[in-house]
C-alpha cells in the first residue's frame, strides 16, 4: 500500500450542470460533482478506490503524467489528487 499523486482533468458540463472529472493515466477512472469541492472530494474517493483495487489485483500502476503535460479541454483545468491506499484500507476495514 502506497501514497500516490495523479493529475485529474476537471471540465464543466453546462448541460448536466456538473464538473466531469477524468484521470488521463487511469483507464475507466472518472467521477463528477455539482461543485468544485464535491468534484475534488469525489476525485479523491475514486482515485483511492481505483488504486487500491489495482494493488489488490496485483496490477501494474502507471506513472502519473507530468502536471504540465496534461491536455486540457476547453473550459477545463487540471488538479493534482492525492491517494493513500493504506489509509483507504483502514476505511474499508
Amino acid at each position: 500500500m502506497s501514497k500516490f499523486v495523479f493529475p485529474a482533468v476537471f471540465q464543466w458540463d453546462a448541460s448536466e450542470e456538473t464538473y466531469l472529472v477524468t484521470f488521463p493515466d487511469l483507464e475507466n477512472c472518472f467521477t463528477d460533482g455539482k461543485t468544485v469541492l464535491e468534484a475534488l472530494e469525489n476525485a479523491g474517493d475514486v482515485l483511492n478506490l481505483m488504486l487500491w483495487t489495482m494493488e489488490q489485483n496485483e496490477e501494474s500502476i502507471p506513472l502519473p503524467s507530468p502536471f504540465d503535460k496534461v491536455a486540457l479541454p476547453q473550459d477545463g483545468f487540471v488538479n493534482l489528487i492525492v491517494a493513500d491506499t493504506a489509509a483507504y484500507q483502514e476505511v474499508i476495514d
